[in-house]
């Protein structure tokens, strides 16, 4: 058939002209994690947040022009982006790694807290409230762009890290690509960042409920280890 065809040759081109010996079984074992749906989830979530920043962070500044705030005053929403940007990194890191906050819970936190900011963004026009939605926005972003490896690692093992994390950024990559003729659709075509803000909250919507459901999942698991177990010691959720 076609695709058994198409496997010989891959494997005949890796084995003669880079000299890999690639069974079919190494090729199905290496591609079985890029099938998931966790995975797929995981690179969906990640290139939602990337999306927001990079969205946030090239428009922000037209964006408060339109608002009728002046350019001076404008950049001062990046400045607010950027401090609690990084004064949430470290304690997300913490909160996490003390198990205060699940990977999950920090997941749906951060969709439901970036929703909130872009409808502030979308419905307030005074300084001191974009300047807070900024805020917040730079808070989700940096809650949950450096949980990109704990994910993967916690899903898929330390072993398929390098090639997971591989796969994810090239996702994000394409996502990325977007931006442009989005953002110009909004702005040049409609006239107006509204819809954007709009849009992006929906978005964001959607992978809170995704989260909220994934989290669920994940407590009842956990509940259903605990009734099995006979000591409580012998679970680790």
């Amino acid at each position: 058939t076609g695709a058994s065809g198409g496997s010989r040759w891959s494997r005949a081109f890796l084995n003669e002209r880079l000299g890999i010996d690639v069974a079919t079984s190494d090729i199905k074992r290496a591609a079985k994690p890029f099938l998931t749906c966790t995975f797929w989830l995981d690179a969906m979530s990640f290139s939602a947040v990337t999306m927001g920043m990079v969205m946030f962070v090239s428009m922000s500044t037209d964006y408060a022009v339109d608002q009728g705030i002046s350019s001076a005053d404008a950049v001062f929403l990046l400045h607010a982006y950027s401090i609690s940007d990084i004064l949430i990194r470290p304690l997300t890191g913490l909160a996490v790694d003390s198990t205060v906050l699940s990977l999950e819970s920090t997941m749906l936190l951060g969709f439901l807290a970036q929703a909130i900011a872009f409808e502030m963004l979308a419905w307030f026009r005074a300084l001191h409230v974009i300047l807070v939605a900024s805020a917040l926005m730079g808070a989700t972003c940096g809650s949950r762009i450096a949980l990109q490896a704990p994910t993967l690692v916690k899903n898929f093992g330390m072993e398929n890290l390098p090639t997971m994390i591989g796969a994810m950024s090239w996702c994000m990559g394409v996502v990325l690509m977007l931006r442009p003729p989005i953002i110009g659709y909004f702005r040049d075509t409609l006239g107006s960042y509204t819809g954007l803000m709009h849009a992006a909250a929906a978005c964001n919507t959607l992978f809170v409920v995704v989260w909220a459901a994934k989290l669920v999942q994940r407590r009842t698991q956990c509940w259903r280890k605990e009734r099995d177990c006979r000591t409580p010691e012998e679970t680790t959720c």
